[in-house]
């Protein structure tokens, strides 16, 4: 049986020692899976330990509605620095870096 879940967690590709926050859906079995497939999509922090930081179960209708966001998200749809540079503006307020704590 398919579920449905947003996934928040950290996504590179925005600068040294920084990450950028966001919720992907994914259709998944379990919340583990859910987290698993959220891990190695493209421009996450595959091999950060904390780069999961929320998984929740979702409906079909918020699964869908975070589907449009996504695909109408420039992050996701750029494929170099340069484009992100000239379509994600707005991009830098959403930057969080990592403390040197």
């Amino acid at each position: 049986m398919t579920n449905y879940y947003s996934v928040t967690l950290k996504f590179g590709h925005v600068g040294k020692h920084s990450y950028i926050v966001k919720s992907v859906p994914i259709a998944a079995e379990n919340g583990k899976e859910a987290a698993y497939r959220a891990r190695w999509m493209g421009r996450a922090k595959h091999h950060e330990k904390y780069a999961i930081l929320e998984t929740v179960k979702i409906t079909k209708e918020e699964y869908d509605a975070m589907m449009i966001e996504k695909k109408n998200d420039p992050y996701f749809n750029v494929k170099s620095k340069q484009e992100q540079d000239l379509f994600c503006e707005g991009i830098e307020d959403e930057i969080c870096y990592y403390s040197d704590d």
